[in-house]
C-alpha cells in the first residue's frame, strides 16, 4: 500500500520494536523505528512528515514526555497525533498528556500488537491493509 501512513516508532525494547515494525509494514505502513528519544527527534527533523508518532515513556536517554514537550513546541509537528505506548503511566501523566494532545495511552502489557497497529491507523484516519488473502481457502 503506497499510501499507507508514515509512522515514527520510538521504542527502546528491541523485540517489541521489531514486532510492531513488522506488523505495521505488513499492514501497509511506512515505519521509521528508533531506540532512543534523540533519534526520534532527529527523525522528525530530517524525515518527511509523519502521520502518527508512537512514543514510549521510559527511554534510555530522555523521557518520552520530554520528547512530547519538544515536539509540541515546533509548529510543523504540533498537530501530529501521538500515542503513548508504555507500561509506566500514572494518572498525572494521563492528564498532562491529554493537555499536550496525546490521542491515546496504551499499556503495552495489556494489548496485542495488532491493537496498537489499529490504534495508530485510526489516529491518522486510515485503515490497515489486511494481511490475509481476500478469499482464504482450506486445503
Amino acid at each position: 500500500m503506497a499510501n499507507g501512513p508514515r509512522i515514527l516508532l520510538v521504542e527502546d525494547d528491541k523485540i517489541f520494536r521489531d514486532v510492531l515494525t513488522n506488523r505495521f509494514t505488513a499492514s501497509g505502513a511506512i515505519v521509521v523505528s528508533v531506540e532512543r528519544g534523540e533519534e526520534g527527534i532527529a527523525a522528525l527533523e530530517h524525515e518527511q512528515i509523519f502521520d502518527v508518532i508512537l512514543l514510549d515513556v521510559s527511554l534510555p536517554d530522555i523521557d518520552g514526555f520530554d520528547i512530547l514537550s519538544r515536539i509540541r513546541t515546533v509548529p510543523a509537528f504540533s498537530d501530529i497525533p501521538v500515542i503513548i505506548v508504555s507500561n509506566f503511566v500514572k494518572q498525572s501523566d494521563l492528564e498532562w498528556g491529554e493537555k499536550k494532545g496525546v490521542v491515546q495511552f496504551i499499556q503495552k502489557s495489556s494489548v496485542m500488537p495488532d491493537e496498537i497497529v489499529s490504534a495508530a491507523f485510526r489516529a491518522c484516519g486510515k485503515e490497515p491493509q489486511s494481511t490475509l488473502p481476500a478469499n482464504p481457502t482450506i486445503s
